[in-house]
Order: C-alpha cells, then sequence, then structure tokens
C-alpha cells in the first residue's frame, strides 16, 4: 500500500486558497487577511508569495522564475525589489502555497525609502514572517535596525537579533528549544515603547524578552529596508512567504489572529498554552493536558483539505488537544472498520509512510527532557518497528522480532538489545507507554498497562532526547533520516512533556480500553 511522496520541505497539508489585497475589509476590520481572518489595523507592509504582485494572485509567475519585484498587498505602495541577484518564485510551498526562495548567497530585496514613508517615531513595531530555512544554522531575515554588522535572527542556538535597533542583542538564549534549522515557522517580533518591551516569538511562544532595549536603542535604518539578510553577511538560505510590518505594538487580539491566518493557512504550529486538566472523553481524563492527542477516529484529512473514505491518503492528522498538525511525508491510509467493528485505523505500509510533527520541542515544554509517549498500535505481521518516534536515532525499534528492543523514545540514544518481558509483538492490537523521568532517574515503558517490561537494569540512566530538526516526532517510523518503518496501524498517540503519574497512565489506559475495546491491567 505504499503511496507516493507528497510533500515538499517539512510540512504540508490542505488549507485554503490565498485571497486578493486585503486593504479596507468588510465584517468590521479594518484589514482583511483572507475571507475568514480579519484584524483592526492595516500594516505597513504586508508582502504575501500567494499575491506576488500585492494585487491578483492570477498574476504570478511560473514555478522558478525571477523575482524582480515583490508588491505590497497593504495598499501602501510599500513594494521591494532587486535588479539582478533576484530570488526564485516557488509556487508551491507549505501546503501548496507559493514562497519566494533565497540562495544564501547574494539574493536580497529592498524597499529603499520604507523608513522615510513609514513613521516609527513612536519607537514601536510589529513585525511577523512566514518562513523556512534550508538547513541553514546562521541567517537574517530583515535588516531594519541602524546596527550595521552581525544581526542575526537565528545562530546555532542563539539569536543576535538588532531588529529596529541601533545595537544588538548578545547570545540570547531562547526561553525553551531554539528553531530548529530546516523547518518551517513563523518569527514574531514586538517592540512597545510605552512598555519597554522587546519580545521575540516563534510560532505564537514568547522566546525572549528584553525589557531595556526598546526606548534606549530603537532606530531605524534611516531609509531602505531589506529582506532576506540582516546587513552584509548571515543571508538566508531558505523561504520567506509572507511579511508583515506594523509600526505599532499589535494587540494579542490582532497578533493572535495572524497567527490563526497563517496556521489555517501553512499550518504552521500555532503555540497552544493550555494546562489543567483534559477530557479524554465523557468518562476520561488526565489531570493535565497532553502536548498532542491523535485519533484515528477524527481530524484527519486529504490533500484538499476534506476528508479521506477508506483506502484513501491521510496528509494532514490535526491533534485534539492543541490543534497541533501531523503532515505526511510519505502518506499512509484511512482503514474504516478496522478495530472494534466501526472504528479507523491509519495503516502504514512499514516501507516508506510516515508522518511528522515538527519543532516538537517548541510545542511543549521539555526543558528537562521528561515526557510520556503513549500509543495503540497493531503490526502487521511486523517483525521489527517503531510506531512512534521521539529523539533517537535511525535505529530505534521497540520490537527487533525477539524479546529485546531498541528502545529510543524521548532519548538521544537507543538502548541496544534492552531485554524485556511480556514484550511487544508482529501482530495484534497493543498499547505501548513510554515514561521517561529525569528527576527519579527512570526510564519505563509498559506494554498493555501492568508491569514495567523492562528488565531492572534497564529502567534507569534515561538520556535526554535533543529536539532538532532531525528529531522531531515522526509517526510510523523511527526520526532522522526514515527506517524501521511500522507496518500496520495507529489508532491513538499522545504526548505529554512530563512523566505521567500511574493514576494518569491508568486514565489513558482506561479510556483506550473502553473505545477500543482492548486489554489493559493498571499500573500500580
Amino acid at each position: 500500500m505504499g503511496s507516493s511522496t507528497i510533500s515538499l520541505g517539512l510540512g504540508l497539508g490542505g488549507g485554503k486558497a490565498a485571497t486578493s489585497s486585503g486593504r479596507l475589509a468588510g465584517g468590521g476590520s479594518a484589514y482583511n487577511l483572507d475571507s475568514t481572518f480579519g484584524i483592526s489595523v492595516i500594516p505597513s507592509l504586508h508582502l504575501d508569495a500567494s499575491i506576488l504582485d500585492g494585487s491578483d494572485s492570477s498574476n504570478n509567475p511560473s514555478d522558478g522564475s525571477s523575482v524582480a519585484t515583490w508588491g505590497d498587498r497593504s495598499g501602501n505602495g510599500n513594494s521591494f525589489a532587486e535588479s539582478s541577484n533576484q530570488p526564485t518564485f516557488k509556487a508551491s510551498w507549505l501546503n501548496g502555497k507559493p514562497a519566494v526562495e533565497f540562495d544564501g548567497s547574494n539574493d536580497v530585496m529592498s524597499d529603499s525609502n520604507f523608513f522615510t514613508s513609514v513613521d516609527f517615531s513612536a519607537k514601536d513595531a510589529t513585525m511577523i514572517i512566514v518562513y523556512q530555512p534550508t538547513n541553514d544554522t546562521s541567517y537574517a531575515l530583515t535588516d531594519t535596525g541602524s546596527f550595521s554588522g552581525d544581526d542575526r535572527t537565528y545562530s546555532n542556538g542563539n539569536l543576535y537579533s538588532s531588529s529596529f535597533l541601533n545595537t544588538r542583542i548578545n547570545n540570547g538564549a531562547f526561553n525553551e528549544k531554539y528553531p530548529a534549522a530546516r523547518s518551517a515557522a513563523t518569527f514574531g517580533l514586538r517592540i512597545d515603547n510605552t512598555a519597554e518591551t522587546y519580545k521575540i516569538y516563534y510560532n505564537n511562544r514568547l522566546q525572549f524578552n528584553h525589557t531595556s532595549y526598546a526606548s534606549s536603542h530603537f532606530q531605524t535604518t534611516g531609509g531602505a529596508m531589506k529582506i532576506g539578510c540582516g546587513d552584509s553577511t548571515y543571508k538566508l538560505d531558505g523561504f520567506i512567504s509572507e511579511v508583515l510590518v506594523f509600526n505599532t505594538a499589535l494587540s494579542d487580539d490582532d497578533f493572535n489572529v495572524i497567527h490563526s491566518y497563517i496556521d489555517n493557512k501553512y499550518l504552521v504550529h500555532k503555540y497552544n498554552n493550555v494546562s489543567g486538566s483534559y477530557a479524554l472523553n465523557d468518562s476520561y481524563s488526565t489531570t493535565v493536558t497532553p502536548v498532542m492527542h491523535f485519533s484515528a477516529q477524527t481530524n484527519i484529512f486529504k490533500s484538499d483539505g476534506s476528508s479521506p473514505g477508506d483506502t484513501e491518503q491521510v496528509y494532514r492528522w490535526t491533534d485534539k488537544a492543541r490543534g497541533y498538525h501531523a503532515i505526511a511525508g510519505n502518506a499512509p491510509i484511512l482503514n474504516t472498520n478496522q478495530i472494534n467493528s466501526s472504528l479507523n485505523g491509519i495503516y502504514f505500509d512499514g516501507t516508506d509512510d510516515y508522518m511528522d510533527v515538527f519543532m516538537l520541542g517548541m510545542l511543549g515544554d521539555f526543558s528537562d527532557f521528561d515526557g510520556t509517549a503513549i500509543f495503540l498500535f497493531e503490526p502487521n505481521s511486523d517483525s521489527a518497528y517503531e510506531p512512534v518516534g521521539i529523539g533517537g536515532s535511525n535505529s530505534g525499534r521497540l520490537y527487533i522480532g525477539s524479546s529485546a528492543s531498541y528502545a529510543d523514545v524521548f532519548r538521544n540514544a537507543r538502548l541496544a538489545g534492552a531485554g524485556t518481558s511480556g514484550y511487544f509483538s508482529s501482530t495484534g492490537v497493543q498499547l505501548a507507554s513510554v515514561v521517561s523521568n529525569k528527576a527519579a532517574n527512570t526510564y519505563k515503558i509498559f506494554k498493555n498497562g501492568g508491569s514495567d517490561v523492562f528488565t531492572s537494569g534497564q529502567s534507569a540512566s534515561a538520556t535526554a532526547a535533543i529536539f532538532d530538526d532531525t528529531k522531531n516526532m515522526r509517526l510510523g517510523s523511527t526520526t532522522k533520516t526514515p527506517s524501521h518503518h511500522l507496518k500496520g496501524w495507529l489508532y491513538e498517540v499522545l504526548v505529554f512533556d512530563e512523566p505521567l503519574s500511574n493514576a494518569n497512565l491508568n486514565a489513558v489506559g482506561n479510556y483506550i480500553s473502553a473505545v477500543y475495546g482492548t486489554s489493559y491491567t493498571d499500573i500500580s
């Protein structure tokens, strides 16, 4: 049941088509981002590759064409141009939407009088950029500040940002995991002179907050704004699809609406910070909310955004807890009436099918590398498999055809040939619960509840997984280079960013048993 590779880059899915210019929208909004999302402020600049000339998407060039001018959608006429070293137009990027590709060498676009035509004297600014680096470990996205050297939006885990500044932030550390070198993301910046705050976001999650930079160091370039670089060095090797700039500090409402629009259009996650109890169904709940909860019974989509039928490809799988997306690298298929007479299963062919969740480390709080992964699966006579990969390597396997494992979920390296009892098998519906606990120095795996199936010698010294763009989260395969694919079905996947208590493990296990008719023994 193999399927052809249907994704480009690192994250695609179904969504809505781009709309025309949003100036002077109806429906009570000052500016329409599309037919669904509107904001109360007209941007000073809105570059949108879906409407490259800023007016009509039907005028978009063919794939691979050089981009001499990128028109401003806002209606303010702040278009960007380049006469010689021009980037190229990518007709289908994230979710099939266009982008402009910069080569990391000399592709830069500029508006020579942006800062003379837009008034930033109030020292307030908001900038939001949808982009994807191409394994670029040190880059800048825009040149907006008067500081002349070494501006970097991201540099090997740190930032040296001088956006709208006459100096730069040196060795700025991200609050949680830094952005990956290849994963698509939404960069956000809000500068509020009144509150004296300088805040940097990724996917609507606050990553950096510096209170001293806003008023004392605010200074624009004095004239031109550039995209694709920070200055003469550290140019972006990658894609940019949208740039929005405001000469105000946007309200939370407008900032959130823009991120909802971006997530809906490109399926770039919008961080959803929820906490507290979580209802698994009407009968069972956990005291903590999972980072994500995938169920094959809901939120599954084809490439056109519609619901698949039996044996049709599953292009996107959106979790129930926070709305994060697993995107097909090579699409599995849906099997209806697969389990418990009437319930769905998502079938991975064991050859090349897998789905990815990008930037997992920035979607939860894995600062201590604690976590719990619970997944219900059914191998189809598969002698070696990894149903869910988180961290680890390309050689991890929950089952290797005998009473042993190369377990590596939430680990930097696998446990080679770890002995197990009551081990997993090549057929049959099975529930795996993997619990990594740094404080207790334990690493436990349970099969259908009951007792830890690892031997006592393998239950200590769990090694922290490093979440980068080669070790995100993968459904149906190991991480890094896809290997040891699952031949079989996934039904439920839950991930928590803490080691669950036995009571919460049992709540999940009994919920799954009640829904799917599977066996489960309480963990004590």
